[in-house]
């Protein structure tokens, strides 16, 4: 058995995919389901979740994207909204050979 954090799941599947990755995640704990405002918030501060694949990971708290290109990568980091108005939002990129990068943590 292996248990891994969502850190270390980053980094193992950035090295088996051999991609560029991201992890979003936002604290679920701020967010009561019903409100749509939050949710709303969350998909501002996150404008290349605008695919219903990925809205699961909003509901979810967390989410894994894989990128071709470090180019792309850093565009989607550096897109992520950052304002006092709107839900935290923790980012993390993922080299290929599984290092991590640029974390930000609002």
């Amino acid at each position: 058995m292996q248990v891994f954090s969502k850190i270390e799941l980053l980094s193992e599947v950035c090295k088996l995919t051999n991609k560029y990755g991201m992890m979003f995640s936002h604290s679920r704990e701020e967010w009561d389901h019903k409100d749509m405002d939050y949710y709303c918030k969350v998909l501002k501060a996150l404008p290349f979740v605008s695919q219903l694949i990925y809205y699961q990971s909003i509901i979810d708290g967390v989410g894994f994207i894989l990128f071709d290109t470090e180019e792309e990568m850093l565009s989607k980091f550096n897109g992520v909204v950052r304002s006092p108005e709107l839900p935290r939002i923790y980012t993390i990129t993922c080299y290929p050979d599984g290092n991590l990068g640029d974390e930000r943590k609002r």
